[in-house]
C-alpha cells in the first residue's frame, strides 16, 4: 500500500495506467470516518495481494482530488489500467468489502492483459 503525500496529477495517472487493478483511498487527516475505516481497508489490502491499494491525501494532492471529482471523504475508487470502474463515497464497511471483491474479480482477468 502506498500513501502519497504530494503526488502530481501526471504521476498519479502514470501509476494508475501501469497498474492492472487499483483501489485508491482519497482521505483527509482530519476526517473521522476516514480514520475509522482505515484499519479495515488495511486489513483487506493484506488479504488481496493482486490488487494495488493507494492512499491519496486530498489536502496535499488537491490537483489529483479535483481531477478525480472527490466531493466527500473517504472516497474509494476502483481503477483498471487507469480507467475508473466504480467508486464508493463514505465509510461503509459492507460496500467497501464489495468493492474489494469486485477488484479481486477484475484482477483475476487482468494478468492476460498485463502480459
Amino acid at each position: 500500500k502506498q500513501v502519497r503525500a504530494g503526488i502530481s496529477l501526471a504521476e498519479f495517472k502514470r501509476e494508475l495506467e501501469a497498474t492492472p487493478v487499483a483501489i485508491v483511498d482519497f482521505f483527509a487527516e482530519w476526517c473521522g470516518p476516514c480514520k475509522m475505516i482505515a484499519p479495515v481497508l488495511d486489513k483487506m489490502s493484506k488479504h488481496t495481494p493482486n490488487v494495488a491499494f493507494m492512499k491519496v491525501d486530498v489536502d496535499k494532492c488537491s490537483e489529483v482530488s479535483v481531477e478525480s471529482n472527490i466531493t466527500g471523504m473517504p472516497t474509494f475508487i476502483l481503477f483498471a489500467r487507469g480507467k475508473e470502474v466504480t467508486r464508493l463515497v463514505g465509510a461503509d464497511q459492507t460496500r467497501l468489502k464489495q468493492l474489494v471483491q469486485k477488484a479481486t474479480s477484475a484482477a483475476s482477468a487482468a494478468p492476460a492483459a498485463a502480459a
